[in-house]
């Protein structure tokens, strides 16, 4: 279809506001004119000549373009026709603002730009220039002899004078005809980063690299000679056939292709029609662009596919393919809104715990800062340039669809679909997003039809959230078209055809940010041996050969992981892609290196074939997903059972995965004897235990771990060393290490140096393989490349020493590393059993024993040291006495450590009840992980447990810790914290009620009989997330060993551990004091006549209603709640609801090594919560009465789109 040509007004900002890094140091002097407006389209001067026939005529020329639309005028001294340019300017009637003028000095003014620019400004008699260029980065003596490269000045010399010109007379300053090579070389002591670099450019010398990286460093690209020399481009049959298509000139072909890549082109003609036609430029096709380029579309080679990309040149492996500035479709999953810039996907890191966790670890997150857009709040931007690019593209048909706050967050494939449809009703001929309706990229799929028939339950998914689309953004009519079977062939185009948008800064494995779909990158059809892979850049989109590419060879790259065994690639992409693969590799079958097992399937061991038979039942309806070639078909289906339960676990994001259950998982697969360590899902399971030991803070095993698989499992799976799997792992080991090198791992750091490795020599040689492979993936100047070199730059900046010399240490050092990689445990010959024991068994942690030795050293020898009674779960806590005071020293986990801010604002509100702590040192356990010892004064009382014992149902009179005065003094407590409420962001609350609505869902699988508990969670979770209730700042953890009481009266003496502490719905602590009472249930347990304990003993307790009564009514009095009775039956209400949503978390689920709470339920708590919860009757309060009480309300600013969004508080104190 050809595109109406039409006038170019468009515009790029010069993108010169963000500092330069330059190493170590920081240049935040910027250009003058930051987001100077700069035109796509100018005319050029060169051959101009002044003081001839052409003088007129030239004249006429310029004026002519200005009065037709041009608003760029391109010039040099060198040209000799800068008085000829200012006569032109002046003479138009265009006022000289609207004018952007660009002129260049020539080598023989390198010693003294200042002059150049005085002679420029006098030939062009104006006040100004707009752009003032270094002609060349070469230099020549005033009389005009050539210097060498390093001779004075230098072009590096030369920019320094340039930069004191910025001012009124100069409004910008730019190159000329650099490369990559003299960039570099100016970058690293320029103050101000160029404006633009103008270059030669055209489709048979696009400079695929150099335009990147000028892109990736804030200098726009100017181009000369677009449409090329001698008439190469204007004759070449590619250039003509399109330029048919479109009804325009082969030149406006080339110029659209320039414009179309971001390049400010500048035709020179004095031809007045040719002038005009210049500027009235056509939007290319992707197909149209691909042409130009280094790949084409035609039909696939492969069997069943549809269209596919081919090379029109060869590549070699590492070689860029195909760049794309950013995917024409690029969404955040909805767990990352709040995280990642919606525009770029760089993702902060919210959470300031998780930034000083990061920090520690030594893992590149949270480097930037991100704010909301006000006017929806869904959505944030990392800078004022991406919000702006994101709003005039795509997200103004957005905003008002998705701002109301009652709507949900929508998922991606929904959200891109939204976008798309408003800009259609701006722009119903938009090429680029009808070619994505139109999208067959494989002839089996078939499309949305097929699907109905193969898998009607995702196709009715789809329908659903096709029409959601559609109803969302106000049912529109789109010009032309069917609208609503427009948004069904969107949706379905997109959701099964996208590709994962990962980034290796995100955490230690290359986190998922989102879905990326591009009508062109797309045809790329899937391939089990793929020749080439996607590299994610933010928001820039790579595709690097893996393997040798042939010209007129079809690229390929994989949709699923290749490395799976043949019948898990298979139902992988049928599920998610609709199609059978029939690559030459699949057609073979199961017969390659990833489906061998290490024994044959007859050969499972009995205790192993028992584990099978009792797992079969569980996935028989999958069994045929994880099929197992075997002769037997008992012994086929049993391995399939073990295939799949070891596969539901590798399949798990980290965040979500629990370690003990990969480490059952890893044991299962190693012990049975059939997993080697390259066979799937073995190398993935190892991958999610090296994240889960890193973000549980034990570097130690995370390094023995990496070890086995840097050296003996990724290379095996990936032979490329810069496979983007290869370089993750390259960044995460030596972060790891560096961590390993600190003063809290001596001890660690010694052992490796008696076997002849030196850590700090080890991290050098991860960094260094690290840099010597971005290159050839994801580039030295994307945001993973910057990081990498940056580390590296600093690094050697503090050691004083040579590239060369590091190197020759990491050679002499690496044979001994890989020895320790390989070698058996303590050099015996063990069985694999006792191998991968070694790697995932806990070691010995911290003792008693071993902190006590620390505590005596700290006290002193004269000091009595006795260890606490009741120990918390991330801490270890003795008390030692002088002859002047009692003290207490906490030794801390990682995920126990002590925030001062937390304290301080816990301190704020209980006052003296809240102990100081003053950290005092670090140690480590022998396991390796890092302790932080704190010392606290000794507080009087005892804790609960102490005092407490269980409720005997068999007598009325109560025990000690069931009088009406300890309720009284917990209504007190909740009362204060019921005071001081706190604002947290509503993008939070949503975040933190949709995880409460997820843990909810989760007990009704396991625990159908407290259904009607969970059905009254899920109607009442939102309002406890709600504006209208309060959030306040909750200890999250009163156990009986935070707590500590009068003896004699049980009133509270302290509250000590504020370490879990957090902003939460008013009343989560209630189970801990008073629905579940403390650790261990002994609130709620007793004894019958037989001894055994009772679950539901609290619920028969005689008293129970009496101590509930007391308990609100001293917390009414003294939180000041008024004295009416709906008010005060509608407060209780919702906070009883918060305490029962916290006692099924609380006790339904399972702990994480670190503390969290996992997703796992925890099955013998099963009996309590169906004792506890089971048949019991809640009714809810008159929705008219609740509506009246009024909690604190958070103030939200005035919707707009100025940039003054607000950055998140995580909701931590």
């Amino acid at each position: 279809m050809a595109s109406e040509a039409s006038l170019c007004t468009k515009t790029f900002k010069l993108n010169n506001g963000k500092p330069l890094i330059v190493g170590a140091r920081v240049r935040t002097e910027l250009i003058s004119r930051i987001g100077h407006e700069f035109p796509a389209v100018g005319l050029g001067t060169w051959q101009g000549r002044a003081g001839t026939d052409d003088d007129t005529g030239l004249v006429e020329s310029i004026v002519h373009a200005l009065k037709s639309g041009y608003r760029l005028i391109d010039t040099a001294q060198m040209y000799g026709v800068e008085s000829i340019v200012g006569k032109a300017v002046r003479a138009s009637g265009i006022p000289r603002s609207e004018i952007t003028v660009v002129t260049k000095f020539w080598g023989y003014w390198h010693h003294d730009p200042a002059e150049a620019l005085r002679i420029s400004l006098r030939d062009l008699d104006l006040e100004y220039v707009d752009m003032f260029l270094m002609h060349w980065p070469w230099a020549q003596t005033p009389d005009r002899k050539p210097l060498r490269i390093h001779e004075s000045p230098t072009f590096a010399e030369t920019w320094k004078m340039m930069e004191q010109r910025v001012g009124p007379k100069c409004r910008g300053i730019g190159v000329s005809n650099f490369t990559q090579k003299t960039l570099d070389t100016l970058l690293q002591t320029a103050t101000i980063i160029p404006a633009v670099n103008q270059i030669e450019l055209h489709a048979l010398n696009p400079n695929l690299k150099l335009v990147p990286y000028c892109q990736s460093k804030g200098i726009h690209v100017m181009s000369w000679r677009t449409v090329g020399a001698r008439d190469d481009v204007l004759t070449h049959e590619l250039f003509t056939n399109i330029a048919k298509a479109h009804g325009c000139s082969p030149a406006v072909v080339s110029l659209s292709w320039a414009v179309q890549r971001g390049v400010t082109v500048i035709p020179k003609s004095s031809n007045k029609s040719r002038i005009e036609e210049n500027i009235k430029l056509v939007t290319l096709t992707d197909d149209e662009v691909a042409k130009t380029g280094h790949v084409e579309v035609r039909q696939s080679s492969i069997s069943g596919a549809g269209r596919g990309l081919f090379a029109r040149r060869d590549f070699w492996p590492g070689d860029l393919i195909l760049s794309l500035d950013r995917p024409l479709v690029a969404e955040v999953e909805m767990a990352r809104m709040l995280d990642t810039c919606a525009w770029c996907l760089q993702r902060s890191e919210l959470d300031p715990e998780g930034r000083k966790h990061a920090a520690s670890m030594g893992l590149p997150v949270g480097f930037i800062e991100v704010k909301a857009c006000t006017g929806c709040r869904r959505v944030v931007y990392c800078s004022k340039t991406c919000q702006s690019r994101a709003w005039k593209r795509e997200h103004k048909h957005e905003c008002k669809v998705i701002a109301p706050k009652e709507l949900p967050d929508l998922p991606d494939g929904v959200r891109a679909v939204i976008k798309l449809l408003g800009r259609l009703k701006a722009d119903p001929q938009d090429e680029r997003i009808l070619a994505i309706s139109k999208f067959r990229p494989a002839a089996e799929a078939g499309g949305l039809e097929a699907v109905s028939q193969q898998n009607r339950e995702k196709f009715d998914e789809f329908q659903i959230l096709a029409l959601g689309a559609y109803k969302y953004t106000g049912e529109p009519e789109i010009a032309g078209s069917d609208s609503q079977a427009l948004t069904k062939s969107l949706l379905f185009n997109i959701m099964s055809n996208a590709f994962e948008l990962g980034s290796p800064l995100d955490g230690a494995e290359g986190g998922n940010l989102g879905i990326g779909f591009d009508p062109f990158l797309c045809n790329a059809n899937h391939s089990c041996e793929p020749n080439a892979t996607l590299v994610f850049n933010q928001p820039q989109t790579l595709l690097r050969a893996l393997k040798p590419v042939k010209k007129g060879e079809e690229v390929l790259m994989r949709y699923v992981d290749e490395t799976n065994p043949f019948s898990v690639r298979q139902a992988e992409l049928r599920e998610h892609y609709y199609f059978s693969c029939q690559c030459p590799k699949c057609k073979k079958g199961a017969k390659f290196q990833e489906d061998v097992f290490a024994k044959r399937p007859e050969e499972l061991s009995t205790e192993y074939c028992k584990i099978a038979d009792d797992l079969i039942t569980r996935y028989e309806a999958n069994l045929h997903k994880f099929y197992v070639p075997a002769n037997d078909e008992t012994a086929q289906r049993r391995l399939a059972a073990l295939q799949a339960e070891a596969f539901s676990v590798s399949r798990r994001s980290t965040g979500y995965a629990d370690e003990e259950e990969v480490k059952a998982a890893l044991k299962m697969c190693i012990n049975s004897g059939m997993w080697t360590w390259t066979r799937q899902p073995v190398p993935e399971l190892c991958r999610q235990l090296f994240g889960l030991y890193i973000a549980s803070g034990n570097p130690y095993r995370a390094f023995r771990l990496g070890l086995k698989r840097h050296f003996e499992i990724t290379p095996k799976l990936h032979s490329q060393p810069f496979h983007p799997s290869r370089l993750i792992d390259l960044w995460a080991m030596s972060t790891v290490t560096n961590v390993l090198c600190g003063p809290m791992h001596q001890a660690i750091y010694d052992e490796f140096v008696q076997s002849g490795v030196s850590l700090r020599t080890v991290y050098f040689g991860f960094l260094l393989d690290l840099r010597d492979n971005l290159p050839k993936m994801y580039g030295t100047e994307s945001p993973f490349g910057r990081l990498a070199e940056q580390t590296y730059t600093q690094l050697m900046a503090n050691i004083g020493t040579s590239d060369a010399r590091i190197r020759e240490l990491v050679k002499e050092v690496w044979p001994a590393l890989e020895i320790i990689a390989r070698k058996d445990i303590q050099a015996k010959q063990v069985s694999e059993t006792s191998l991968i024991d070694a790697f995932v068994d806990d070691e010995r942690d911290a003792t008693y024993a071993q902190c006590g030795e620390m505590a005596r050293t700290i006290f002193g020898k004269n000091s009595a040291v006795k260890t606490v009674k009741n120990q918390g779960q991330l801490s270890y806590a003795f008390v030692g006495a002088t002859a002047v005071s009692k003290f207490i020293l906490s030794f801390r986990l990682e995920a126990g450590r002590i925030d001062p801010e937390v304290l301080k604002l816990a301190k704020e509100i209980h006052r003296g009840l809240v102990p100081d702590a003053e950290f005092c040192s670090h140690a480590q356990t022998l396991a390796g992980k890092p302790l932080f010892v704190y010392k606290m004064p000794l507080l009087p009382g005892k804790d609960f447990w102490s005092i407490a014992g269980p409720i005997s149902t068999s007598t009325k009179e109560p025990s000690l810790n069931v009088t009406p005065w300890s309720s009284l003094e917990r209504g007190r407590y909740f009362a204060r914290v019921y005071l001081k409420p706190q604002t947290v962001h509503a993008a939070v609350r949503k975040k933190e009620e949709d995880d409460a609505l997820r843990r909810v869902a989760i007990p009704r699988e396991f625990l159908p009989e407290i259904s009607a508990v969970l059905n009254v969670l899920e109607d009442n979770v939102p309002n406890l997330f709600g504006p209208f209730y309060r959030l306040v700042f909750n200890h999250a953890d009163l156990s009986g060993a935070s707590v500590l009481l009068n003896e004699t009266t049980c009133e509270i003496t302290s509250v000590v551990d504020w370490s879990g502490a957090s902003v939460s719905p008013f009343a989560v602590d209630l189970p801990s004091l008073f629905l579940a009472g403390g650790a261990d249930g002994w609130w709620l347990t007793g004894e019958d006549g037989d001894n055994k304990e009772k679950d539901d003993a609290w619920r028969e307790y005689s008293r129970r209603g009496e101590l509930d009564e007391a308990f609100w009514a001293e917390f009414f009095v003294a939180a000041r709640v008024a004295d009416d009775a709906p008010e005060r039956r509608t407060c209780r209400w919702h906070a009883e609801v918060a305490g029962k949503l916290a006692t099924i978390v609380r006790f339904g689920f399972d702990r994480r090594a670190d503390g969290s709470v996992s997703d796992r339920p925890l099955q013998e708590n099963r009996d309590l919560l169906r004792a506890w919860f089971g048949n019991h009757k809640v009714e809810k309060e008159d929705e008219e009465e609740s509506s009246r009480v009024e909690y604190i309300t958070e103030t939200d600013e005035d919707a707009g789109h100025e940039w003054h969004g607000e950055r998140y508080n995580n909701g931590r104190g």
